[in-house]
C-alpha cells in the first residue's frame, strides 16, 4: 500500500467513523441498549484513534512507516467494523472477529515499535 492509498483509506474510514459515532449517538440511541452504545463508542474510539495514528505515520515518512499505519488501519477496521455489524444486524458469530481486529492493532503498535527501534534518523 503506497502513501496515496493509505491517506484515502485514512479519509474514507475516519469520515466513516465520525458517521457512525454520530448514528450511534442520535439515531441509534433509542434502538439499543445502554450497555450496546457503550460498545458503540468503544469502537468509534478504537477506530478514530487508529485513524489518526495511520494517519501521522503516512504523512511522516510514508516508505519506512507504511506498514504499521497499514497495520493500525486495518486492525481498527476489523475491531470497530466487526462491532457495528454485530450491533446493526444481531449476528452473534461477528464478535469473532473482534478479537482478530484487537491483535491487529496490537500487531500495528508492535510494528511500530520495532520500525522505531530500526529507524536510523
Amino acid at each position: 500500500m503506497n502513501q496515496r492509498h493509505l491517506l484515502i483509506a485514512c479519509g474514507g474510514v475516519g469520515m466513516l467513523a465520525i458517521g457512525l459515532g454520530a448514528l450511534g449517538g442520535h439515531a441509534l440511541r433509542d434502538v439499543l441498549s445502554v450497555e450496546q452504545l457503550t460498545t458503540w463508542e468503544t469502537a468509534t474510539r478504537y477506530l478514530v484513534w487508529h485513524v489518526l495514528a495511520a494517519l501521522v505515520l503516512s504523512l511522516a515518512h510514508p516508505h519506512f512507516w507504511r506498514w504499521p499505519a497499514a497495520v493500525l488501519l486495518t486492525g481498527g477496521v476489523l475491531f470497530g467494523g466487526s462491532l457495528y455489524l454485530w450491533l446493526l444486524t444481531d449476528l452473534r458469530w461477528l464478535t469473532f472477529i473482534t478479537p482478530l481486529g484487537g491483535f491487529t492493532m496490537i500487531g500495528g503498535w508492535l510494528t511500530l515499535l520495532i520500525k522505531s527501534i530500526q529507524y536510523e534518523p
